[in-house]
């Protein structure tokens, strides 16, 4: 019996496949079904098939297709049954198209059509074997509409629609795992503005229209809730929709992802230190109405003895210590807004070097609800600061901030090696407090072989030495900073400086910048610093280089007029130091004694010169005037004239 059965089923699965022409249905529109032939080997010279269908459903005719283009009659029954065929001969040709168009009606709930019963001829009127696509519902379905969560902030989510379909009404839920928000209102979106009454309840929305309006097809923020705080992190999804189209016909859904709500806590950490007082910070998302923390030092030996300012005081809070407990509340009913603030400052007492954490908070929202709490980061208490200063004519300076006593310090120091090296420490308060100090390439430590410390305060630690030439980026850290009982102290840094070391420097002392020079050569006077050995002067008048110079006093032919003079620092070999230092200049108006008119000879032209300058039937400029004035006694009189008559005499 079994072998018979196999032998059946071989038989049906091998008609199937060996079914000549395919009837299935193509397209659908409201009131039109295709209905498709694949003939890929007969031709069809008549066909015959009957449309199945349950419910209010009927064919009414039929027409177009690869039937209506081979000449065929095509008609139709109330019974569903479609027939075709030529009254002159002609047939359908091999291939895949639409045999026909079936003109149908409905009404109500849809139905399931199906294609069944047919006969297929081919030119010789022999059977033709068929097979069959599958079943459609009509009318077709709508479209699904998605429901997806777009941006939000805490408390408040869109709720976003795409459709295809345009959108007379909705309805829908908010779940969460665990069941910990309501939905407490929806408005805005596409809904609002096509004048949708939208209301909520709980976990359901629903939204819709008293005047027949719709949403139009699109991608659309639908709504925009607001949902009641939840009290730790949950997950909300959309389920239960229902969405409707203008004629009341179910628009199929689909669903976005869940939304993971996160509820951030306030966190709670510490903030600025000076002296003995912190400041608290207290980032919140929420309205804060209360708080309570505890300040932990290990080892235990500091206390909370009193608080002031930040927003506890502005919002007027009550807010007490006690021991290492800090309690702070509104008796009005005041709340702390969210956002970033100093909550308090608070004053620890004695200073010690010590570890503190915050822990043990407690803070409560306007209706009394805990609100989950973060904390920062512990504190190493007091920190001590080190930053770095000048550079001097003695070193580089460290400065150190420091709340308490200091026993021992160390701490590195990077820089360009290639350019510079460290090479001691001197001065400061170690110095003066009769410290060790002593330096490696990168390092330096100090401490007392008689106990001694330094004093809290702030000041020159020490005076750093550098060899080398060059600028280099200077940066301080992995400082280790002791108290007299051995205890670590935090340490925080300034910020890195780029510093010049040993750079050579020039300036010109004499002509000064603007100067008028009165002399048959001009004579320059120049100061420098951080020269080494064979480093000496390329003097330039007007960008003309005049010659290298090993003193600091030389002597420079100079035409009358107007000039430039700079002077640069070179090295042994003739090669100028780029540094900014290195380089000097100066402006300044030049004129030989006696030249009054300036054309580098001295002759009578310069005599009656100085007499119209005398008589005051000229008046001379600046330079003329201290070209005449030859006894420069800052007056012209015929004792200028005797002069600059000896000058032309060469006596």
């Amino acid at each position: 019996m079994k072998k018979l059965i196999n032998i059946v089923i071989g038989f049906l699965v091998l008609s199937m496949s060996m079914a000549n022409v395919t009837l299935s249905f193509g397209e659908v529109s409201d009131s039109q079904i295709e209905v498709i032939a694949d003939n890929p080997n007969d031709e069809i010279a008549g066909f015959q098939f009957v449309v199945a269908a349950n419910g209010n459903f009927e064919v009414t005719g039929a027409s177009g297709g690869s039937s209506y283009e081979a000449g065929m009659s095509v008609s139709t029954s109330s019974t569903g049954t479609v027939l075709g065929f030529s009254l002159t001969g002609a047939s359908i040709p091999v291939g895949n198209g639409v045999l026909t168009v079936l003109d149908v009606s409905h009404s109500g709930s849809p139905s399931t059509v199906c294609l069944s019963g047919a006969v297929i001829s081919d030119p010789s009127a022999s059977n033709v074997d068929v097979g069959y696509g599958d079943c459609i519902e009509f009318p077709p379905p709508l479209p699904p509409a998605t429901l997806s969560f777009g941006e939000g902030d805490l408390g408040t989510i869109e709720v976003l629609i795409d459709s295809e379909t345009d959108i007379a009404g909705f309805q829908f839920d908010l779940s969460d795992i665990p069941d910990a928000i309501d939905i407490t209102g929806a408005s805005g979106g596409a809904s609002e503005e096509a004048g949708f009454n939208v209301t909520s309840s709980g976990t359901t929305v629903l939204g819709f229209s008293l005047t027949g309006a719709t949403i139009p097809a699109g991608s659309h923020v639908l709504t925009i809730l607001t949902y009641s705080f939840p009290t730790g992190d949950t997950e909300a999804c959309l389920d239960n929709a229902v969405v409707s189209s203008i004629d009341g016909e179910n628009i199929p859904v689909l669903y976005g992802d869940c939304l993971e709500i996160v509820i951030p806590p306030v966190t709670l950490s510490f903030g600025n230190v000076n002296g003995s007082n912190i400041d608290i910070l207290m980032d919140s998302p929420y309205e804060v109405a209360g708080f309570q923390f505890d300040v932990d030092d290990n080892p235990d030996v500091l206390s909370v003895v009193g608080t002031d300012g930040g927003a506890a005081q502005e919002a007027g809070f009550n807010v007490s210590t006690s021991g290492t407990t800090v309690l702070g509340f509104s008796l009005t009913g005041a709340t702390i807004s969210a956002g970033d603030y100093t909550l308090t400052t608070i004053t620890l007492d004695p200073i010690a070097a010590t570890t503190l954490c915050l822990d043990g908070a407690v803070l409560s929202s306007p209706s009394g609800s805990s609100l989950p709490v973060a904390y920062g980061a512990c504190l190493d208490y007091p920190p001590v600061t080190l930053t770095i200063g000048e550079v001097t004519g003695d070193g580089l300076e460290i400065f150190m901030d420091n709340p308490l006593d200091v026993a021992g310090f160390q701490f590195d120091v990077t820089y360009d090696q290639s350019a510079i090296n460290l090479t001691g420490a001197s001065g400061g308060s170690s110095e003066e407090s009769g410290f060790s100090v002593s330096t490696s390439a990168t390092t330096v430590i100090g401490f007392s072989l008689t106990g001694a410390s330094i004093d809290a305060g702030n000041g020159v630690l020490v005076l750093l030495a550098f060899e080398g030439f060059g600028e280099s980026e200077i940066c301080l850290g992995n400082a280790i900073i002791s108290d007299p009982s051995g205890n670590g102290a935090s340490v925080q840094y300034g910020d890195c400086i780029v510093a010049s070391f040993n750079k050579p420097e020039v300036t010109i002392d004499d002509p000064t910048d603007g100067s008028i020079v009165v002399a048959n050569n001009l004579e320059v006077s120049v100061s420098s610093a951080n020269l080494s050995d064979g480093d000496h002067y390329h003097a330039y008048i007007d960008g003309e280089m005049t010659g290298m110079y090993y003193e600091d006093t030389f002597s420079i032919e100079v035409s009358p007029g107007e000039h430039t003079l700079t002077v640069t620092v070179a090295d042994a070999s003739h090669t100028l130091y780029t540094n900014e230092e290195a380089t000097a200049t100066a402006s300044f108006n030049f004129t030989n004694p006696g030249d009054v008119n300036q054309d580098g000879n001295l002759n009578v032209l310069d005599i009656v010169s100085t007499v119209n300058y005398i008589l005051g039937a000229l008046s001379p400029t600046d330079l003329q005037y201290a070209a005449a004035d030859n006894n420069s006694d800052g007056l012209l009189n015929v004792l200028d004239i005797v002069l600059i008559v000896n000058l032309i005499l060469n006596n």
